[in-house]
């Protein structure tokens, strides 16, 4: 299965005129993936790393369920799909480790029923 394209440093200079020329991604090229929830497992998984890496004093990440599910698995050793809209926050314990401070966090949300949070059943890789 093809992942998502990236878009060219062209493109991406077209949607804003403060670009850092120097950033390099952490994939030229994207890997191959199998189907499935699990398939952005090792692509996500080593761009949080190799983000958190490069900036260590902080970041924000904004995605959907999926890539976030596998990003907990990866922190905590199980997957959840976090609600939509709802906020979660790790810190890096100085290059060592990862602590995960909350997840699916909801208190900022005036209706905090109906996210369809862990409504995913974890998935499998395929056989």
């Amino acid at each position: 299965m093809k992942p998502p394209g990236v878009p060219s440093m062209e493109k991406i200079k077209e949607y804003s005129t403060q670009i850092d020329e120097s950033y390099k991604p952490v994939f030229e090229k994207l890997p191959e993936e199998v189907k499935g929830d699990l398939g952005c497992a090792d692509r996500v998984v080593k761009t949080f790393k190799e983000v958190a890496l490069k900036f260590p004093t902080g970041n924000i990440i904004v995605s959907h369920g999926t890539p976030l599910a596998n990003i907990h698995a990866f922190l905590e050793g199980h997957w959840k799909y976090v609600g939509q809209c709802t906020i979660g926050k790790v810190t890096d314990m100085y290059g060592q480790s990862f602590r995960l401070d909350y997840w699916s966090d909801k208190r900022h949300l005036s209706q905090t029923h109906d996210l369809r949070e862990d409504e995913r059943i974890t998935p499998q890789m395929p056989e």
